[in-house]
């Protein structure tokens, strides 16, 4: 893993240093900025006229069913059913709801909520990697990435759009703070103190991580463009473009022109602002039930814009670069390898496989004709019931009858006319009869088979199955057998190629030690071999994400059944017990619990030191034997350089003690002399 790493570029909010290289910026720069916004500009034009045509209008009616609002367009909004029942059944909402629950059953039942494997079993540092990874994965979703709401939103996504798209990138942050460290001597490696005996403490200023950690944002389906020949099987790599629509405020736009976007003026700015589509999408008005007059703004400097990020393919490799909507750039194009190590960052998954067309049909649209079909046979029996017990009225014209009394129709009230009986004339409606109901049953049970669910409504139709246990059962079978096939081309053409990344990314980026250690600590094969994660650089072998989601997987009790039936199978074949801890892990899990050791202690006991492998052993060996001459080797420099310091003290007083010796012994001369009075002698000493 590489520990030295550039901040990779997320979207504009993020911030990112990075520079584009030399070779990269004469290249593109071989191609003019003029065209390099034509190519974006015509790459979105023919994206939102396409768009225009064939998607937008049945995302914003799949988002009014889903939303339980009669879609546009429908006779409900006419004047002429403004005095009539509108009443909205939400079929569909409670379908949506439905397969959300079984999504959350099946990807969050268990606490172990992905599994990856070595491309070699064989190789015990692939399987040492994917242990750690599996670990370092399970940390990152369970603590920084909001994976449930991710998760359920996508499934939401594909079931009403009929795609879902998310982006992948590593954010990372940084931020001037002043920090104490303790001064120590780059020799010897202590503290150094002052006079008084104190840690000498050192202050300074320096660039701090603030936020250094994976992100899956999920993406509003209509704020991808990517082009309409691309292939079904793998649109966002098959695609000559990719440009993701990001809405960004005019004082987010400004922070980021004073770091590293081209300056443009303000002025600009507010009047590309003023012709955005930001908030103005009729999708997004349906989605959030919400009316935004174009321009509408209420602080000058939070004024919406279109920031779009291009993902353009010229001559056989992909460039990234960020543009003002369609208006101007506003960085230079750089290889997209150089921003996302993983190549575009985005995923685009689906619940439902329909071949050869790029933007599926979701289970919204399939089931949208038999809701218009449930809502009109409801509207027209209410109506039927509110004209049977308000009974309508034929008055003679010009006749004086009090009609606001009449259509008032007060228990106890008094109505005043010349003539009752040839005045006005009561109009009976036949109640309603059995085939309305009959009717709604058969809509139910019509409308559950398309979406592939299981309620009340199949049940009342068929009321012989429904009379036993086992006919029941076969009534959920296929119900549940549909909604498992959705999970798993969900998860297959979204959440384990997400996940894809993401190991990608975490192998990239990662250099958080302290997840590392734990995830160290938590792998037997690392405890085992000795392996360590960083030094052995483990985190760069290839692996297989899983996530374990199959058939059966939204009935628990069948899931318990099938697993306990495997396991017990297994040990009376090959006659050998499964692992206690990954035993008690998957039944309790099964169960809904998501620690199921806490009830074993006995379990955490201490095991004993397994037989290593020799040549294992051997090589290990070589290792400590080299760390431990390094630092053998580290302790005999540092002596020597302590024998040079004091033999070079002792040799300094050496030389004051013999000069002060010397001293001493003149001055004894020069007193002796004095005390006999002999001038020759005292000439003598001080010749001497």
């Amino acid at each position: 893993m590489n520990q030295e790493r550039t901040p990779p570029k997320d979207t504009p909010r993020i911030d990112d240093s990075r520079e584009p290289i030399a070779a990269d910026a004469e290249e593109a720069h071989d191609i003019n900025e003029e065209t390099w916004l034509k190519r974006s500009r015509e790459a979105y034009e023919g994206s939102r006229e396409w768009m225009e045509q064939n998607v937008r209008r049945q995302w914003r009616r799949n988002l009014a069913n889903f939303r339980s609002r009669h879609p546009e367009g429908s006779k409900y909004h006419s004047e002429a059913y403004k005095r009539r029942s509108t009443l909205f059944r939400p079929k569909t909402r409670n379908a949506i709801r439905r397969n959300e629950a079984h999504a959350a059953a099946a990807f969050f039942q268990n606490a172990e909520l992905v599994s990856l494997e070595p491309r070699d079993d064989g190789d015990p540092r692939q399987l040492a990697s994917a242990e750690v990874f599996k670990e370092i994965l399970q940390h990152r979703l369970d603590k920084d990435i909001p994976w449930f709401q991710t998760v359920i939103g996508a499934f939401q996504d594909a079931m009403v759009h009929g795609i879902c798209v998310s982006k992948q990138t590593w954010e990372y942050t940084e931020e001037m703070h002043e920090v104490e460290t303790v001064l120590t001597d780059p020799v010897t490696g202590l503290v150094v103190q002052d006079s008084r005996g104190k840690p000498v403490i050192h202050r300074h200023t320096e660039m701090v991580r603030v936020v250094d950690r994976p992100r899956i944002e999920l993406l509003e389906p209509e704020n991808i463009r990517i082009d309409a020949g691309a292939d079904w099987r793998d649109p966002i790599g098959t695609s000559p473009f990719v440009i993701h629509i990001i809405p960004m405020r005019l004082d987010e736009i400004k922070k980021q022109m004073e770091s590293h976007w081209h300056p443009l003026d303000e002025e600009f700015l507010l009047a590309a602002a003023s012709e955005t589509e930001a908030f103005n999408d009729s999708i997004q008005h349906q989605r959030l039930d919400r009316n935004f007059k174009k321009g509408q703004s209420a602080i000058r400097d939070y004024s919406i814009l279109n920031v779009h990020e291009n993902f353009i393919r010229y001559d056989g490799q992909d460039w990234v670069f960020f543009t003002l909507g369609t208006k101007a750039m506003l960085s230079d194009p750089v290889r997209v390898t150089d921003i996302y190590p993983h190549g575009r960052p985005f995923v685009m998954g689906t619940c439902i496989i329909e071949s050869h067309r790029l933007y599926p049909a979701g289970l919204v649209e399939l089931s949208q004709d038999l809701q218009s079909a449930i809502n009109e046979v409801q509207n027209q029996r209410f109506d039927n019931v509110q004209l049977v017990l308000n009974k309508r009225y034929f008055a003679r014209r010009g006749s004086g009858v009090d009609l606001k009394s009449l259509t008032r129709n007060v228990p106890g009230s008094v109505t005043m006319m010349t003539n009752p009986e040839s005045d006005v004339v009561v109009h009976h409606t036949p109640d309603i009869t059995s085939s309305a109901y009959e009717e709604q049953q058969l809509l139910n049970a019509d409308f559950d088979s398309a979406i592939g669910t299981f309620d009340q409504g199949s049940v009342n139709v068929n009321r012989q199955l429904n009379e036993t246990v086992g006919g029941m059962n076969i009534l959920s079978a296929d119900a549940n057998l549909t909604t498992e096939y959705l999970l798993r081309v969900f998860v297959e053409t979204w959440a384990e190629p997400v996940l894809r990344q993401l190991v990608k990314l975490e192998q990239r980026f990662e250099t958080d030690e302290f997840i590392i250690a734990m995830a160290g600590r938590r792998s037997p094969l690392v405890q085992r071999f000795g392996f360590h994660p960083i030094i052995d650089r483990l985190l760069e072998q290839e692996l297989t994400v899983r996530i374990n989601v199959g058939v059966g997987a939204t009935n628990v009790h069948n899931r318990l059944e099938r697993f306990l039936l495997g396991a017990r199978t297994v040990s009376d074949l090959l006659g050998v017990a499964p692992d206690a801890k990954q035993l008690i892990s998957e039944v309790f899990g099964l169960l809904g619990y998501k620690d199921g050791a806490r009830f074993y202690p006995q379990l955490d006991a201490p095991p004993a030191a397994p037989l290593q492998d020799p040549l294992v052993e051997v090589e290990q060996e070589k290792v400590n034997v080299q760390r431990e001459a390094l630092h053998l080797q580290r302790q005999i420099e540092a002596a020597r350089l302590q024998t040079r310091r004091e033999e070079k003290l002792r040799t300094d007083a050496l030389k004051k003690t013999e000069l002060a010796t010397k001293a001493q012994l003149e001055r004894l001369r020069i007193q002796a002399a004095l005390a006999t009075g002999s001038t020759s002698g005292l000439r003598q000493g001080l010749r001497r």
